[in-house]
């Protein structure tokens, strides 16, 4: 619930994990993209957001499969390893393409890169990108900290940003109540 349901704390603490993941299994990939300007929670966002139905060029099989996993499992696991295993695909066919052209391929997967798509291979390719259950707890804590330490210092930031409002006209200021 907590991934579909306002605030997205789940959803947030997943794309962070997620981004943790990524610079951790392909930082130079991910360090390019931080160059310019780029988080990598944000390229995946709307594959969690979903949970993968929002991937077009995803064949329905591979969705079942994914979602078969998930009910089994129990755990967000499955759609962190996905997406995973799909950014490490991506990294290798974008090799130095403009940050645009990476955020093409990742919402259409053109060929021969969609054949990573196919219910068998993405699976394989999911479970092969390890990823414990401690790791990932690990890991979903950390972002948790990170992000509700971020939402502290946001608050902070916007309180002290704060314009006290004006008054109405001043009009009241001289007149004594009884």
């Amino acid at each position: 619930r907590s991934w579909l349901e306002p605030p997205l704390k789940g959803l947030r603490v997943a794309a962070a994990g997620l981004a943790s993941l990524f610079r951790q299994r392909c930082p130079q990939f991910a360090t390019r993209l931080a160059s310019e300007g780029v988080r990598p929670e944000l390229l995946c966002l709307s594959w969690l957001q979903t949970l993968f139905t929002g991937l077009a060029p995803l064949p329905r099989a591979s969705l079942c499969r994914m979602w078969e996993c998930w009910l089994l499992d129990g755990t967000p696991k499955v759609f962190i390893r996905v997406a995973l295993s799909l950014l490490v695909r991506v990294e290798g066919a974008v090799g130095q393409t403009p940050v645009e052209g990476v955020v093409q391929v990742l919402r259409t997967f053109p060929q021969p890169l969609d054949a990573c798509l196919g219910h068998k291979r993405l699976i394989v390719d999911a479970w092969l990108t390890k990823i414990t259950n401690k790791v990932l707890r690990h890991t979903l804590a950390e972002a948790e900290t990170c992000l509700e330490q971020g939402d502290v210092q946001l608050e902070a930031t916007l309180l002290q940003n704060t314009v006290p409002a004006p008054k109405a006209d001043g009009v009241l200021d001289d007149v004594e109540l009884e």
